[in-house]
């Protein structure tokens, strides 16, 4: 498995010659939270933060996804794919690598039960990065029978049902008093997601994070699609992004 930006280009190199209508590699570069979601693994490896993005740092991350759209390493429809799509892809054969979660487990096994594959950390340029996830549950206040919603929170975030319901998903229970290697005993796949956990970082957090997401998505999907430079990508976002924090009193 490709543990640096170096790895990775090299071994896309490799499966790109075996030839074959196979990608190297697939990634949702849509342009979505999802789309974000995907790139601040390698962003954030350089040590570049979402105020930099025109740093050397930030420049290099834009600059890894031209080489990649450049080589050819991937499809140029994955400004189009969501995270789901990318397990399709994969699952078909379409992609050798990819870039996903361990909620795509479940979904693995259902679209392509015989394949073999292993898991390994997101390719790092200077240090292991990845992205940290995860859904929230309320109560909204259209809500015509709160109580029968609150009976629901509660079933549903007690501890056994929280475990079960995020153990079928692929996902691992926010529940402090079951670790993750206490739900998931006999995964090694999972093991290596609960082992990120030591580089997961948020995105943002920031008061107008979906703002500051969108200039990474026009920046991303400008850079894919070779509308702009990697150089000129990565000083549009940081423009925006300047002018985002300015407006946050």
């Amino acid at each position: 498995m490709p543990e640096t930006w170096e790895d990775l280009l090299a071994v896309c190199e490799k499966l790109k010659a075996v030839g074959g209508n196979a990608y190297p590699l697939a990634f949702s570069a849509v342009k979505s939270e999802e789309g974000v979601f995907q790139f601040m693994p390698f962003y954030q490896s350089t040590g570049a933060t979402i105020n930099d993005a025109d740093s050397e740092a930030g420049i290099k991350a834009f600059t890894l996804l031209s080489d990649l759209a450049g080589k050819q390493y991937i499809s140029s429809e994955c400004i189009n794919w969501t995270q789901g799509d990318v397990e399709k892809q994969f699952a078909a054969g379409n992609a050798s690598m990819m870039i996903g979660g361990c909620w795509q487990i479940p979904n693995l096994a259902a679209d392509a039960p015989d394949m073999s594959y292993q898991i390994g950390y997101i390719p790092k340029e200077s240090v292991f990065s990845t992205s940290m996830g995860g859904e929230n549950i309320g109560i909204t206040k259209s809500a015509e029978n709160v109580d029968a919603c609150w009976d629901f929170l509660t079933w549903i975030l007690e501890t056994d049902n929280n475990v079960r319901f995020n153990t079928l998903g692929g996902a691992i229970s926010p529940h402090s008093n079951v670790t993750p290697k206490e739900q998931y005993p006999d995964s090694e796949d999972m093991q290596i997601f609960i082992e990120q956990f030591a580089y997961a970082l948020a995105r943002g957090p920031h008061p107008k994070w979906s703002e500051v997401s969108g200039a990474f998505q026009e920046g991303i999907q400008q850079t894919l699609t070779g509308a702009k430079t990697p150089e000129e990508a990565a000083k549009e976002v940081a423009a925006k992004v300047k002018t985002i924090n300015e407006s946050v009193k």
